[in-house]
C-alpha cells in the first residue's frame, strides 16, 4: 500500500559507475606513483619521466578516437586548455617532490585535493555535497590524519619543502579535475565555451598527453636530460619500468576523464582516499616502511567512508 511518502531514488548506474572507474583510477595512479619515485631514485629528472609517462601512451589514444571517430579537436577548447595546462603544473609538482617523500606521505599530502574539490566545486561548478557524502568526506580526512601518526608519540619526518610542493600539486590537480568535469560533463556547461558540447574524455586526455610531451621534452632537453640511463639499470629494466608506467599512467588517465563524465566531482574526488591503504602497502613490500597499526585503522576509515559514499548524491 501507498503510504504516500516518496522515497527516494538510489544511486544511479551512471554513478556507480563513475565511482568503480574512479577506484581503478586510484589504484592505477598510487602503481605508477612508485614507479615514478624508483626512477626517480634512480636518478632519473623530472621532465623525463614526465614524457616517459606520456609519450608512449599518445599514439594509443590517437588510435582510439581515429576508430571511433571522435574529434581530435575539442569542442570546449578553452576548458580543454586549461586542464592541459592545470594538469601539467600538477604532475610536474608531483613527480619532483615523489622523489623525496616516502610513498604514503606523497599520497596523504596530496590527498588534500578532494578537499580542494569540495571546496572549489559550489563556486566553479555549481555541485554541492550533501548528506552522506559529506559525512564520507570528513572521515575520508579523519582516516588521513590516523595514517599519518606514528605508532610513537611524536611528528611526522616529513621534509618541509617537498611537502609544500606536494601541497601545491594538490592544488593544481584540483583545478585540473574541475575543469575535466566541465570539459566532459554533460549536464554541466561552462561560460568560457558557453552552449559547446561536451568533449569526449580520450579527446581531453590527447590533448593533456601531446602538451606533456612535447613541452616536457622541450624543457627536458634544455636542462641536460634524456642523455643517459638511470644510474643502476640497464636498458631492459629502464624500459621495463617505463613500458608499466606509462602502461598503468594512461590507464588510470582514461579511467579518471570516464569518472567526471559520469559523477559529480566532489563525490568522485573522495574515492581517492583508498590510495592511502594501496600506497602504505606498496612502501611496506616495495621500501620495507613499516606499516604499522595506525594504517589499519585508517585504512578501516576508508572503507566506512567508502560505503557512507555509496549512499552519498548531491541536490
Amino acid at each position: 500500500m501507498d503510504s504516500g511518502t516518496p522515497t527516494e531514488p538510489g544511486p544511479s548506474p551512471a554513478n556507480t559507475l563513475g565511482l568503480v572507474l574512479m577506484l581503478g583510477s586510484v589504484v592505477a595512479f598510487t602503481v605508477m606513483g612508485a614507479l615514478v619515485k624508483d626512477l626517480r631514485e634512480h636518478g632519473m629528472g623530472t621532465f623525463e619521466v614526465m614524457v616517459w609517462r606520456t609519450a608512449p601512451g599518445l599514439p594509443f589514444v590517437w588510435l582510439e578516437l581515429r576508430m571511433r571517430g571522435l574529434p581530435l579537436r575539442p569542442r570546449r577548447p578553452r576548458v580543454v586548455a586549461l586542464r592541459t595546462l592545470f594538469g601539467g603544473l600538477a604532475m610536474t609538482t608531483n613527480f619532483w617532490a615523489l622523489q623525496a617523500l616516502a610513498l604514503v606521505q606523497h599520497t596523504v599530502v596530496h590527498l588534500v585535493q578532494p578537499v580542494f574539490v569540495a571546496i572549489m566545486s559550489p563556486l566553479l561548478l555549481g555541485e554541492r555535497l550533501r548528506g552522506a557524502a559529506l559525512a564520507s568526506l570528513g572521515l575520508a580526512l579523519a582516516g588521513a590524519l590516523v595514517v599519518l601518526a606514528p605508532p610513537e608519540l611524536g611528528a611526522v619526518a616529513m621534509p618541509l619543502v617537498p611537502g609544500l610542493v606536494g601541497l601545491a600539486s594538490a592544488f593544481f590537480s584540483a583545478l585540473a579535475h574541475i575543469q575535466l568535469r566541465l570539459a566532459t560533463g554533460t549536464d554541466v556547461s561552462t561560460s568560457l565555451d558557453p552552449g559547446a558540447p561536451p568533449d569526449a574524455p580520450e579527446t581531453v586526455v590527447f590533448h593533456f598527453t601531446l602538451f606533456v610531451t612535447v613541452v616536457g621534452t622541450a624543457i627536458g632537453l634544455a636542462m641536460g636530460e634524456f642523455r643517459s640511463l638511470p644510474s643502476g639499470l640497464d636498458l631492459a629494466a629502464t624500459t621495463g619500468r617505463v613500458a608499466a608506467m606509462a602502461f598503468v599512467g594512461l590507464g588510470g588517465q582514461l579511467m579518471m576523464s570516464r569518472a567526471y563524465a559520469r559523477t559529480e566531482a566532489p563525490v568522485v574526488a573522495i574515492v581517492a582516499y583508498a590510495a592511502i591503504p594501496v600506497s602504505a602497502a606498496i612502501d611496506a613490500f616495495v621500501w620495507g616502511s613499516p606499516v604499522g597499526v595506525t594504517a589499519y585503522i585508517g585504512a578501516g576509515a576508508m572503507v566506512l567512508a567508502g560505503v557512507l559514499l555509496g549512499r552519498a548524491r548531491s541536490r
